[in-house]
């Protein structure tokens, strides 16, 4: 009785959920924030603990990263994430200033103390990307882009965009939105 080799040695038949394991993704892609990261582990250690007043704003902050996931403009990088955050603080500082002059103390004190865990995350932000542009470099970088624009007509928008913008001078650092508009519309004699 033979047996043909070649019926036992059949290759393998993998479906698509199987093959994932096998794909490696690719080594282009750009690597999530650490804060992000961090924000998910502090999540754990915050159910952990039991800390319900810092669950509550992690949780919340995370919302809002995933809801912007959906939008046109997701959160991809720290520089997005600072201004989500930044808005968050601006955000419970106006409610715990209602919540005062509705004479709720308990309100206020909760609002305070989650813009002060905002802000944690926030300087950590700034630390790990060396801090704001300073206004100097600010101004020295709006001139030069001034100076040497050619796309037609100068126009406020289209100059911070340039700035800003993919391959702009100032592309991925932190820049304070006001200062630099700032800045543009002096050079534009605004």
């Amino acid at each position: 009785m033979s047996f043909s080799l070649s019926a036992r040695l059949r290759p393998a038949r993998l479906c698509l959920r199987c093959m994932r394991e096998f794909v490696r993704p690719s080594s282009t892609a750009s690597s999530p924030s650490p804060i992000l990261s961090r924000l998910r582990d502090d999540m754990k250690t915050a159910m952990r603990s039991k800390d319900s007043a810092k669950l509550a704003v992690v949780r919340s902050i995370l919302n809002d990263i995933t809801n912007a996931s959906k939008t046109a403009k997701p959160i991809s990088d720290d520089v997005q994430l600072r201004a989500l955050l930044l808005k968050k603080i601006n955000q419970s500082k106006d409610a715990a200033q209602q919540f005062r002059d509705a004479r709720r103390e308990d309100l206020a004190e909760k609002e305070d103390s989650s813009a002060t865990v905002m802000k944690t995350y926030v300087g950590e932000i700034e630390d790990s990307m060396g801090g704001l542009v300073a206004v100097e470099e600010l101004q020295r970088v709006v001139k030069e882009t001034v100076d040497s624009w050619q796309d037609g007509k100068l126009v406020m928008g289209k100059v911070m965009e340039k700035i800003t913008g993919p391959g702009g001078a100032l592309d991925g650092r932190m820049v304070e939105k006001g200062d630099l508009a700032k800045a543009v519309k002096e050079a534009l004699g605004k």
